[in-house]
């Protein structure tokens, strides 16, 4: 009470000073970081002066909370409109792309107001409804219209999954969904399973791998989450209920059941579910590469499937949007298997005649050509086998003799997260990676063209397989192979 009859007058200056402050740092982004920190420094020493004398701690908890509450729902107000807007005027997004701009923006600007002038614990209004009914509408509309934009097509499907679980929500809810009316016990079940399987699905769809060292640390996080939340709910569940009833109804969108009258297998299955929630929205938070992602993910975790106000409404239709918007317009993958531009056989026989070599044998089976080249290039035996299987060719390259054992390093192509090694772009280095420093720079840059090659190399000889993208191969790039196969032996 002594916190509120303070007024919210020297916090909202408290809060101009910082976003002023903030503002100009954004501004002046690009100078070096010891600038930006004494810009931010004017706008900090006011805001902490204005509450030193002007208010107090306990003020600035009280009114500072309702700030930051307010300030989260007119963030995810604009992120709506921010992306759908984005969407709109961008032509590459196809003739479709306008179809979720005007449900979202609508519902944003309906769902905005409702939450300035609602009174709280007061019943959501008719802005709150038909802004909730609009915005999550947005979402499937928006699906539905960028699909075919949506790359890769794994995360295509993963943007499907994210509304899987609202959408069983709102199919058991029905109209008290628009009003943020919680589903009664007997929704536990179907809510915990959806969304236990669309985590699943999640998993296996988006991959999200955290940094080395923290893949781990994220499902011990996971974990304990969890365990806590096992013992709360089964042992302390009148306190739990006192405390965080309410919170989480908002969150889960059902009313707990009591536990006594579930089964043991229930109760663990429902933990797990939350277990792989939490481990895949931790993991992509830790990803340098999906981190984007997971912070998509954690804004709908936030949010819940409660939909009991409009602020959390609108964390879950911008948490949706922002996902879809991390995939939209994204270019096509490259194809994994790219022919070669010209016949093979001409390829290897022109090759032939430029490293010296005798022409090559062509065998012509049921299943597709086989062409075979030896010689020896600069005293090295070497050998080429081409087979062709269903209509792709699968290149071998030897020079040298091979040794019975591992080879001494090995290069095989690295993937989306990986960090290549220095000597090899787009690789990564098995074995004993000092071992490539001998090996001659000519032979390391004949294998740049083709970035799917595996390579292997012995105390006595190397082995190459070209890989399924040969849309660089032609008789040049492949005597530069073999003459730096040649090299390296």
């Amino acid at each position: 009470m002594r916190a509120a009859r303070e007024g919210p007058t020297i916090y909202l200056l408290a809060a101009a000073a910082l976003a002023l402050g903030a503002g100009v740092v954004v501004w002046q982004r690009r100078r070096p970081l010891l600038v930006c920190v004494a810009l931010a420094l004017p706008g900090l020493l006011v805001a902490a002066l204005l509450v030193r004398f002007g208010g107090s701690l306990l003020g600035l908890a009280y009114h500072g909370e309702l700030l930051l509450h307010h300030f989260l729902a007119v963030l995810c107000a604009a992120a709506c409109v921010a992306v759908t807007i984005g969407w709109a005027v961008d032509p590459g997004l196809g003739r479709l792309r306008l179809l979720p701009a005007v449900p979202a923006v609508a519902g944003a600007a309906l769902l905005l107001a409702e939450h300035l002038s609602r009174a709280p614990d007061s019943p959501v209004g008719l802005f709150g409804q038909v802004g909730t009914a609009s915005l999550l509408l947005a979402a499937p509309l928006a699906l539905a219209a960028l699909w075919s934009h949506l790359q890769p097509l794994a995360l295509r499907w993963g943007a499907l999954v994210l509304l899987v679980p609202l959408t069983v929500r709102t199919a058991l809810g029905g109209k008290s969904v628009l009003s943020g009316m919680p589903l009664g016990t007997e929704g536990a079940a179907p809510v915990l399973v959806t969304t236990g399987v669309a985590a699943l699905l999640g998993v296996a769809l988006m991959r999200p791998r955290a940094e080395r060292g923290l893949h781990g640390a994220a499902l011990a996080l996971s974990a304990v989450a969890c365990f806590t939340l096992h013992r709360g709910y089964t042992q302390r569940f009148g306190d739990l209920e006192a405390a965080v009833g309410q919170l989480a109804r908002s969150l889960l969108g059902f009313e707990l059941p009591y536990p006594g009258y579930l089964p043991g297998w229930r109760i663990v299955g429902g933990m797990m579910a939350l277990f792989v929630v939490f481990a895949l929205t931790t993991t992509s938070l830790l990803s340098r590469r999906d981190h984007v992602r997971g912070l998509c993910l954690a804004i709908l975790l936030c949010a819940g499937l409660g939909l009991s106000t409009p602020q959390l409404v609108l964390m879950t239709g911008a948490g949706l949007l922002l996902a879809f918007d991390t995939v939209a317009g994204a270019p096509a993958p490259a194809p994994r298997v790219v022919a070669p531009p010209r016949p093979i056989e001409a390829i290897v026989g022109e090759a032939a005649g430029l490293l010296g070599l005798p022409a090559p044998t062509v065998l012509e089976q049921q299943r597709g050509a086989v062409i075979a080249l030896r010689g020896e290039v600069e005293r090295v035996a070497v050998d080429l086998r081409a087979r062709q299987d269903r209509g792709a060719w699968h290149i071998v390259l030897q020079a040298g003799v091979l040794g019975r054992g591992a080879p001494d390093v090995e290069l095989v192509p690295g993937g989306a997260g990986d960090e290549p090694h220095p000597l090899v772009a787009g690789h990564r280095a098995r074995g004993e990676a000092r071992r490539l420093e001998r090996l001659p720079e000519s032979f390391l840059l004949a294998l740049a063209p083709f970035p799917d090659h595996r390579t292997r190399v012995w105390p006595g000889g190397c082995q190459v397989e070209l890989g399924d993208r040969l849309d660089a191969l032609d008789a040049a790039a492949l005597a530069a192979v073999l003459r730096g196969m040649s090299e390296a032996t």
